[in-house]
């Protein structure tokens, strides 16, 4: 997924959600995208918009 999709929807989830835990803002996402929330896990993380420490726990 480009990287201008993912950015696009991230804005659109935070602008809606400004507090939200890195584990349910991929699985969020991962709806959006229609892939798992580990995918968009490591998309995010590729990116640099999620820091993999926050996906720990």
């Amino acid at each position: 997924m480009p990287r201008h999709f993912v950015q696009r929807e991230l804005d659109k989830t935070l602008a809606k959600r400004q507090s939200i835990a890195a584990a349910q803002l991929a699985s969020d996402l991962s709806r959006v995208f229609h892939v798992s929330a580990e995918v968009m896990q490591y998309r995010l993380t590729n990116l640099g918009g999620l820091d993999p420490a926050a996906l720990v726990g």
